[in-house]
């Protein structure tokens, strides 16, 4: 018998500066090219609501910071964490920013 069990959503919330561990450890495992704490700390400082982070009970498992340029939109970082890839997570971080855009 096969059960459709609906994944759980994460919660999106504004990017906090608690959250910067974790961020961090997401980024450095999603890219060979890293951004440091320093770059991330500058745009949270500047653009504090272009910076949200999804999370699984208090867990953070990605992030998202963008901005607007004229009348479109750009991401400066996307990424989730590996273990919970594939299940949309990015794609409502995008959506989600698109919104604020």
């Amino acid at each position: 018998m096969y059960v459709n069990e609906e994944v759980p959503k994460p919660k999106i919330e504004f990017f906090q500066l608690v959250h910067l561990k974790k961020v961090l450890e997401i980024e450095n495992e999603s890219f060979n090219n890293p951004y440091d704490e320093a770059i991330f700390k500058a745009f949270f400082l500047r653009h504090p609501k272009n910076f949200l982070v999804a999370t699984f009970n208090d867990e953070v498992v990605g992030y998202i910071m963008f901005d607007a340029l004229y009348d479109s939109g750009i991401i400066i970082s996307l990424a989730v964490s590996q273990k919970f890839r594939r299940r949309g997570i990015g794609g409502l971080l995008l959506t989600l920013s698109l919104i604020h855009i």
